[in-house]
């Protein structure tokens, strides 16, 4: 069954010129919407992307079909809030990547829409694992009784700058609720794309028909999380606490160089766990600094004698992602 919804009038807003490319054009368009001035790059471990100030400077937004559905922030694309929040009572935090089909084809009239939001460039080091995390709301438009899907959100990577796309996730029902809270969190795994470059990722939100129709969709809460796994105290990263890692400790506790095979940690290095702070790495003890109380507590692990933890540490010996 097809919902009838009257949505609001599309928001005013500045006039300001965003990095749209409509097909076939060769200069910037101009389209509603708040713009950041600020980059927001997107790299491992780096901060979340909220879209609180609009869509980055550095991200890009193309209008392929040319009618002027495109991404921006909430209110430049006509809906009334960020509907992609974890539940009814949170709500959605601040603003989101948004674009509207509904709202556009009720203030202007119906039009073709093809429009997709860039991240910049980036790599993803030699880590153990990578994951591309984030939060969406998309309600999709099946027409009846001859269900013909019609608008769709797809999540592209790029591994040549944006030459070339393969699809991760192409969604054609409903994810989230509708016009609220909550959204979905969405969890890709990139594991296969470690120490790749020219990588670019892009959600495309279209009408693959003529005629289009479609509801909305909005993106946040953009991260990519990069991790190394390894027993707690393995500071050299080998598989298993040893005679080495109390020998690195000790080695960098009293000033001298340490070497490490990527993709582990520099020691030193901040490094932290889904349950713990950022700590550095070689810190076995918890005890923010890197000495030889840690040095002892990974030998007396090896040797096979009880090692006490303060909570929350993690117990000598736990297997943990580390993040850094």
């Amino acid at each position: 069954m097809l919902r009838s919804v009257s949505g609001p009038v599309l928001a005013a807003a500045v006039v300001v010129v965003v990095r749209v490319v409509i097909a076939g054009a060769t200069s910037a368009a101009e389209a509603p919407g708040p713009i950041a001035v600020t980059n927001e790059p997107i790299g491992c471990n780096d901060d979340t992307v909220s879209f609180d100030s609009g869509i980055p400077q550095d991200w890009s937004v193309l209008d392929n079909a040319g009618g002027g559905v495109i991404w921006s922030g909430v209110a430049g694309s006509g809906e009334t809030a960020n509907y992609t929040g974890a539940s009814e009572d949170a709500g959605g935090s601040g603003d989101a990547a948004s674009a509207s089909s509904d709202i556009f084809n009720d203030t202007f009239g119906q039009t073709e829409f093809d429009t997709e939001l860039h991240t910049p460039g980036f790599s993803i080091g030699n880590y153990g694992a990578a994951s591309l995390n984030y939060r969406a709301n998309f309600q999709h438009v099946t027409f009846t009784p001859i269900e013909i899907e019609r608008d769709y959100l797809d999540l592209d990577i790029s591994t040549d700058g944006g030459s070339n796309w393969v699809t991760l996730i192409s969604w054609d029902e409903d994810h989230g609720t509708f016009r609220s809270t909550p959204g979905e969190a969405v969890t890709v795994d990139l594991t296969s794309r470690i120490g790749q470059s020219g990588l670019v990722l892009r959600w495309r939100y279209y009408d693959p028909h003529t005629g289009d129709n479609g509801w909305y969709a909005q993106i946040d809460e953009v991260q990519l999380s990069c991790w190394v796994t390894a027993p707690w105290g393995d500071v050299d990263c080998s598989g298993a606490v040893s005679a080495i890692d109390a020998l690195k400790v000790l080695r960098y506790s009293s000033g001298l160089s340490v070497a490490q095979t990527e993709p582990c940690p520099d020691m030193g290095i901040g490094v932290h766990t889904l349950l713990t702070p950022t700590r550095p790495m070689g810190d076995i003890d918890c005890g923010n600094a890197v000495n030889s109380v840690d040095a002892l507590k990974i030998l007396r692990f090896g040797a096979g004698l009880s090692v006490g933890q303060p909570p929350p540490c993690p117990a000598v010996g736990s297997s943990l992602n580390l993040y850094y």
